[in-house]
């Protein structure tokens, strides 16, 4: 299936380690050996009510084999596990199919299984939709999950029918802001605290994809 190549888009994403340097900064350390210092949420939040607007991409190309264009935007803090961890964001692509990666360190909820587990998303008008983790199943005591802007099981569709159900909920994100998000794991579920760049993070940066 063509969206294969969006799967594996979650490979980008780089394990990271909060430290503190000497006045107290937090710095985010990744496995690749780079690092940066941690974007302070609470800052974030008190922007006067604005949403992070900045286009920042990981990748932004088209594919030489392919032919494919593939984007995928540097993750932004959106709000904090109930561990006090970060959880990070980010919007991928490759050619019209979209999807979004997850992560918050440190937060234990089982297993989370491929198709199984779950993000259930709730919209500030109460609407509410679950979307399915699609990459390989990560039991490392890690919140890491990858799922297409496609609600519902995608199980066995085809890449015709994502295309014909993936716009109706890129239009949504587009227009209302996210009221919450929970994460739902082989044994439990966490229901993560946003800040207001993940209330209108999608609205923000779904832009940043064309």
């Amino acid at each position: 299936m063509l969206f294969s190549g969006l799967l594996s888009l979650s490979a980008l994403a780089v394990c990271q380690t909060e430290a503190f340097t000497n006045d107290g900064r937090k710095v985010l350390l990744f496995s690749d050996g780079s690092w940066k210092f941690a974007p302070d949420p609470e800052t974030e939040t008190d922007k006067g009510g604005s949403p992070e607007t900045e286009c920042t991409y990981q990748l932004n190309t088209v594919n030489e084999k392919s032919g494919r264009k593939v984007i995928s935007l540097e993750p932004l803090i959106v709000g904090q596990g109930s561990n006090g961890s970060p959880l990070w964001l980010s919007l991928r692509r490759v050619d019209n199919f979209y999807g979004m990666y997850l992560e918050v360190a440190g937060l234990d909820l089982g297993c989370l299984k491929r198709y199984d587990s779950m993000l259930t998303v709730k919209f500030e008008d109460g609407a509410v939709y679950d979307f399915a983790q699609i990459s390989k199943d990560y039991c490392d005591g890690n919140v890491r999950f990858f799922c297409m802007l496609v609600p519902g099981s995608i199980t066995g569709l085809s890449n015709e029918e994502i295309s014909r159900r993936q716009p109706e909920m890129l239009e949504r994100l587009r227009k209302i802001p996210v009221e919450s998000f929970r994460i739902r794991g082989e044994k439990q579920f966490d229901d993560i605290e946003l800040n207001q760049i993940g209330k209108n993070y999608f609205m923000a940066h779904l832009g940043c994809m064309e």
